[in-house]
């Protein structure tokens, strides 16, 4: 006899199942952050996040380049960052490039599935945002090339219609 649960599985489209996935693994997220935040309080809660995400850097360099993704310029890096968005979030995120050399790479997010989430489950405080999204970042850009940088120059957490970032070369 057939498993329920598989052959429901079986009709439900593949973009279907990696949303449903990605969005069921971002709540999780989101109520782990707020439950470690009331038991660590939000400055220790931070400093673990960063830790984590930091610490995640080198297995994403692995696992982009294991996909055929190789290379140490800003371009490469910044391809990384954002097959790692989709990778970490499913297919909800909205990320396209606004400047792209080998040097430098500006680029845009106008959809936020962490942001949705927040919103959705009604949590007021996410490092994920800037520090986190930052730490994650650089773990990542010094996994690939110590010599890269990121930084974030718009935020929708500060007001600004979407997020901003840059990938570049230290100068």
């Amino acid at each position: 006899m057939a498993d329920r649960a598989e052959e429901i599985l079986k009709n439900v489209p593949l973009e279907t199942r990696w949303a449903i996935t990605a969005n069921a693994g971002q709540s999780v997220f989101m109520t782990y952050m707020s439950i470690l935040r009331d038991i660590a309080g939000e400055e220790r809660a931070t400093e673990i996040t960063d830790g984590i995400f930091r610490a995640g850097g080198p297995m994403f360099k692995m696992l982009v380049e294991s996909l055929g993704l190789v290379g140490d310029d800003a371009l490469a890096a910044s391809h990384a960052l954002k097959l790692g968005a989709f990778l970490l979030f499913g297919p909800e995120p909205v990320i396209e490039v606004k400047e792209e050399t080998k040097d430098r790479v500006v680029s845009t997010q106008t959809v936020c599935p962490i942001w949705n989430r927040r919103k959705e489950l009604g949590h007021e405080w996410l490092p994920y945002c800037i520090p986190g999204h930052t730490a994650w970042a650089e773990g990542v850009l010094n996994a690939i090339n110590p010599n890269l940088s990121f930084s974030i120059t718009k935020a929708v957490e500060k007001g600004d219609p979407c997020c901003e970032w840059v990938v570049e070369l230290k100068k």
